[in-house]
Parts: C-alpha cells; structure tokens; sequence
C-alpha cells in the first residue's frame, strides 16, 4: 500500500479481514481463495500499526450454524480483535446477546446489505423499527449501510441520506458506514454525503481491484490511492465547512 504522506491523528484506519460460516465450517466456497486462511487471521491483526482498528468481516446469509461458527470465528481473531462486522440479514438477537456476554469488550458491527433493506420494504422509517430491538439491547455498536454488498455497485447518495437522518433522529450517537463502490477513482459519488454528515465513515472492497471483482486480490496500489484520495476529500469537506 502507499503510504499515506500526513495522516490524520483524528482518522484511523480499519483494518478489515474477512471470513465465513463455511470458511470455519471448511465447506467449499468460491471465496475460499480471497479470504484469508482461518489460521493467518490472528497473525494478521497481531502487526502493530499506530491509528488502526481491527475488523473481523463475518458472512453468513444463510444462518450455518450461526451461534457456533460466530465463536470460532470470534477465536480465530485472536487477542487483538476489536470488532465483528456480521455480513448477515437480520442475525438472531438471542445468539449475539449470549456472545456479547462472552465478549463484552468486542465491538459488533451490524451490515444492512440488500437483503436486509428489503425485508423492511427499503423504508427508512421501518428499518429503524427492525433495527430499534438491536440497539436497545446494546447488541451493535455500528451500522454498515450497504447495498452494494461487495459487487461495486455504487451508492445512491440520496437514498443513503434518507436512512441517516431517520437514524441520526432517534439514535444520534450510533456510528454509521456507508459503503457501495466506493474506491480510489470513484469517491465523488460521497461527496455529497461527506458534506452533510463529515463524521461518516466510510468501507470498500470490490473497487480496489482493477476487474471490481472481489474475488481477485486486493490491488495494494490502488488500496493506497483510495486511502490518499478519502482523506483529501475528508480534509476539503471539513475545511469548506470551516472546521
């Protein structure tokens, strides 16, 4: 990756790894050769960098034994995880109670992906209803809002804004990401986000390949690109905006 010429000490930077229900299970799947194997993942997140976060990407739509796959998962971290985002639809809330009571310093990030969005009718207000029961329980600490899914389909800025602000007006302190295309050559489409809301944060996968298929091995050039370019627009926004 390039390196980043003048960080910012208010910015970190995730560092996101991701697995699977059949990963853990060793079930075949197409991604078994873009993620990384279950016994590299600890290792990885164990490399000491200053401002970084450490994000254990879980996927499992089709709910594969999911309480005894997400411990594993969880184990497989190692000591040095802080986060799980669960690539899922609707996770049951009985199973992530019981594993927060086990991990009650890991952070639980919660995906909205297509799937979820329209279960609820792809109705901001309803959304907030079926994710209400989450946050009163104190099972997510954050929402991914993305469509995209890892497919590089890109965002649809308006429809994002109206999910923000009917979270932002029960929920003001949620952390919230977004995603849906984004990469180095495809930022623009965030401006207008960015603008309005300069505290999101931001996630990408397929665009940092030069096919878009996140299938493929991270392009590591175009991965320092894309963290170059975020922070200039970040910087540009906040400054236009006098802060």
């Amino acid at each position: 990756m390039n390196k980043v010429s003048k960080p910012r000490p208010d910015l970190h930077l995730a560092i996101g790894v991701m697995t699977s229900a059949k990963m853990v299970l060793g079930m075949d799947t197409r991604w078994s050769q873009a993620f990384p194997a279950l016994k590299e993942i600890e290792a990885i997140f164990a490399v000491e960098r200053s401002k970084t976060y450490r994000v254990l990407h879980y996927a499992d739509y089709e709910n594969v034994e999911f309480e005894r796959c997400l411990e594993l998962a969880t184990t497989y971290g190692g000591p040095r995880l802080q986060a799980i985002q669960l690539d899922m639809t609707w996770p049951d809330r009985a199973i992530l109670g019981r594993h927060h009571q086990k991990h009650p310093a890991l952070a639980t990030f919660l995906q909205a992906g297509k799937v979820a969005l329209e279960r609820v009718g792809n109705d901001p207000k309803k959304f907030v209803q079926r994710l209400t029961p989450y946050l009163e329980e104190s099972l997510v600490d954050a929402v991914l809002l993305d469509r995209s899914m890892g497919r590089g389909v890109e965002m649809d800025a308006n429809v994002l804004r109206g999910y923000i602000e009917e979270i932002r007006a029960r929920y003001p302190k949620l952390h919230l990401i977004v995603a849906g295309g984004l990469g180095p050559y495809s930022l623009d489409q965030l401006r207008p986000l960015w603008r309005l809301f300069p505290w999101l944060s931001i996630d990408a996968q397929s665009r940092l390949r030069p096919s878009h298929n996140a299938l493929d091995p991270v392009n590591w050039n175009m991965a320092g690109d894309y963290v170059e370019a975020a922070i200039g627009m970040w910087a540009e926004e906040r400054a236009k905006a006098g802060s």
